[in-house]
């Protein structure tokens, strides 16, 4: 089953960054550089795309397994979609997963 993974917001806790990150690296922290607000990517399979990052990947699986399931989350008022995030507790990533319904058809010709 495909599903779309979309950065919706990337974000950067300054005062955390500044609290716990030693002297010498705090400049080099900022929003997460691995991935772009409104980057998308398509998976299949349960694998992550190429150059997904592998923490992001972990933080999100599980909540792309509930999707891939069937399973919704009540509090999100879109049907076959979950708001999840990357656990980086300082430069954390905010991404939606939505499985894409694919028409039988499409699966026939893709069978083929």
């Amino acid at each position: 089953m495909p599903f779309k993974v979309t950065v919706i917001k990337r974000a950067a806790f300054n005062d955390l960054i500044q609290e716990y990150v030693p002297e010498g690296r705090k400049e080099t922290y900022g929003t997460c550089g691995r991935f772009t607000d409104g980057q998308v990517f398509e998976v299949r399979g349960g694998v992550p795309p190429a150059g997904f990052c592998a923490r992001a990947w972990a933080s999100i699986f599980g909540d792309l397994a509930v999707v891939e399931l069937g399973g919704d989350a009540s509090w999100i008022n879109r049907p076959n979609t979950m708001i999840t995030c990357c656990n980086d507790g300082l430069t954390p990533v905010v991404f939606r997963i939505e499985r894409l319904i694919e028409d039988e058809t499409s699966q026939t010709r893709e069978d083929a």
